[in-house]
């Protein structure tokens, strides 16, 4: 008898600007949640945009966290893997959480 397994989340990290001037600019922040889900429709196709789940700011306000299906995960890379401007990387560890924030599960109030 085959049971279906449980899907498994990769956890990401989106840092904007990480490899541009604005990553040096000090006053360079993520202001909502809006800004990462702008950034991925603009990167990824639209059927993957759904696969985000849990994304939630980081306290030093330059990078969010967000989970994606194991399954998906490449997509998510390659979508990144050239791009100038914003870096996406595995999570490793959990970084610092905004506290209080709902999780921004919904893909950008759309």
């Amino acid at each position: 008898m085959n049971e279906r397994q449980p899907s498994v989340n990769q956890r990401f990290s989106f840092a904007a600007a990480a490899a541009s001037a604005a990553r040096q600019e000090k006053h360079f922040q993520i202001q909502s949640p809006g800004y990462v889900w702008s950034n991925l429709r603009a990167l990824l196709p639209h059927e993957m945009i759904d696969f985000v789940q849990h994304m939630r700011l980081c306290t030093d306000l330059r990078s969010a966290v967000f989970d994606v299906q194991c399954e998906n995960a490449d997509t998510f890379i390659g979508a990144f893997a050239k791009h100038r401007f914003l870096l996406l990387t595995t999570v490793t560890e959990l970084p610092k959480l905004r506290v209080g924030e709902e999780d921004s599960t919904v893909s950008g109030g759309r």
